[in-house]
Order: C-alpha cells, then structure tokens, then sequence
C-alpha cells in the first residue's frame, strides 16, 4: 500500500456524485466525524484522465489510441465495467484525520 499527500492548492468542494435531478450536487462528502473527506471514486476518475492525457500527449513512441484505451482500462477500469482495474484507490482524509477526529468526539 502507499500513501499520497494531496496538497490543495485552491479551495475544494468535492460534491457527493449523488445530485437530485434537476439540483446541483454541492453536497461535500463527510466521514462518520463530520469530517470532509475526497471520494475514492473521485480521485480514481481524475487520475484516470490525467493518466489518458498523458499517453495522448504523442510524447511515447507505439502508444496509439488502442493503446492508451487499454492500459487505461487495465488500471482503472472502464466506466460502468464490472472489472475495476488494477489500482485501487481509497478516500483521502485529512492530514491528522484520526487525532482530529478524536478531539471532535470529546468535544
């Protein structure tokens, strides 16, 4: 398992991805604290396409289209596909998560 630091450099809201239809979805998502949290999902998709935009920057010799649909598949998945690909990637916290939510609690 590894771990990745997240450093925002811009204020966030990471909606819910469960809008009302016809209702914008800014509902930001929350642990069992009330602490904010980034969802896995979010995170996977975002670096899904940051990886697809790479191989389709033409910088690496052989990767076509076909390819780049494949290794991308491979890693993430395909939307709506059974198969989630090989990365599994988790919801980010917030740096000192844990001692932070401790101090929620005895508040």
């Amino acid at each position: 398992m590894l771990r990745l630091r997240i450093e925002l450099l811009s204020p966030l809201c990471s909606g819910s991805g469960m809008a009302t239809p016809g209702v914008v979805d800014r509902e930001v998502v929350f642990d069992a604290e009330g602490l904010p949290l980034l969802p896995g999902r979010r995170l996977k998709g975002l670096w899904r396409d940051a990886y697809r935009g790479v191989l389709e920057t033409g910088l690496f010799d052989g990767v076509g289209p076909d390819e780049c649909d494949r290794e991308s598949a491979r890693l993430f998945g395909r939307a709506g596909d059974e198969r989630a690909g090989v990365a599994r990637i988790g919801n980010a916290f917030l740096e000192n998560a844990r001692e932070t939510a401790a101090w929620v609690r005895w508040l």
